[in-house]
């Protein structure tokens, strides 16, 4: 059943990483860990981009917005590389930045 389901959804043109959580292997999973500001920024960096799957993204998200309010002197220019270091190594090129820096300016705005 659960195979069928994921054709569907394949054929309906969702992307395999979103369809296979119809697939017994995609169960919620709950992960512990501990990190610092440096990895957060690592993290940051690297999952905002619009290039990450968007639950990842939205996780990585959520943690830049975190920063921005515990410790807004550190995580005021986290973002992805676009926004971070001004360079986009994504596969958009560039052409997503307008769409992060609305975000950022949302997430600053809440925080």
């Amino acid at each position: 059943a659960a195979g069928t389901i994921y054709d569907a959804y394949l054929d309906d043109g969702i992307p395999k990483e979103d369809a296979r959580f119809t697939l017994p292997i995609g169960t919620k999973t709950h992960i512990s860990s501990a990190f610092n500001a440096e990895e957060y920024l690592h993290i940051i960096t690297q999952r905002t981009c619009l290039d990450a799957q968007w639950e990842i993204r939205s996780a990585a998200n959520a943690i830049m917005l975190a920063g921005m309010i515990v410790h807004p002197l550190i995580f005021n220019k986290a973002g992805p590389t676009c926004i971070s270091n001004g360079i986009c190594l994504g596969s958009k090129e560039g052409a997503c930045k307008d769409e992060v820096e609305d975000l950022k300016k949302t997430l600053q705005e809440v925080a």
